[in-house]
């Protein structure tokens, strides 16, 4: 209620600022002001540029299981030491606040990262020869736009390969010679 006495239509300003105070409206209202496009609560911050830190910082993952300013506080830091362009980004008692070049630079800086760990997990699924890890690898790989690489082209082609050598190990099993003769011709001609 927006008063002491529980009554419509009367307001006690003391009381209402205290509750917009209280529910963290005045420092979203201040932020809003000051044009911090993006706002995310701590946690998801560290869970979402947490990746960004991952080699440079020991424990990255405390920064998304804690909520606290301080915590909020340092990992901003430490993005900001390791990733250029975060400027003009403030933190609040529950959420940090950014100015659209640091949402740019951050996302930016995240895709890349991004990018780089599908097509190291692409290479690893490779010479592997882990087939389930190709085919999940090269989907990310189709989200992120790196189908035309030459990682991605090597595993559809591994998983090509992989898939006739488990129709013919299956054909053997059951005794189907005309599945073995289509596999072979298939090979043939591709070789020849």
């Amino acid at each position: 209620k927006p008063n002491e006495l529980m009554k419509a239509a009367a307001f006690d300003g003391v009381v209402v600022l205290e509750q917009l105070r209280c529910m963290g409206m005045l420092e979203l209202i201040e932020a809003r002001a000051r044009g911090y496009a993006g706002r995310m609560d701590h946690a998801a911050f560290a869970s979402r540029y947490g990746l960004l830190l991952e080699d440079k910082v020991a424990d990255v993952r405390r920064y998304s299981t804690k909520t606290t300013k301080k915590l909020a506080a340092e990992f901003l830091a430490l993005l900001q030491r390791h990733v250029p362009g975060v400027e003009a980004v403030a933190v609040g008692k529950t959420k940090v606040f950014l100015k659209r070049p640091a949402v740019d630079a951050l996302e930016t800086a995240r895709e890349t990262r991004m990018k780089a760990d599908v097509l190291l997990a692409l290479g690893e699924a490779v010479a592997a020869r882990d087939v389930e890890a190709l085919e999940l690898t090269l989907r990310i790989a189709d989200e992120l736009r790196l189908s035309d690489t030459p990682e991605a082209a090597r595993a559809r082609q591994e998983v090509e390969v992989e898939g006739r050598y488990r129709a013919v190990v299956a054909a053997v099993a059951e005794g189907r010679a005309d599945v073995i003769t289509a596999a072979l011709d298939g090979i043939q001609d591709k070789a020849g």
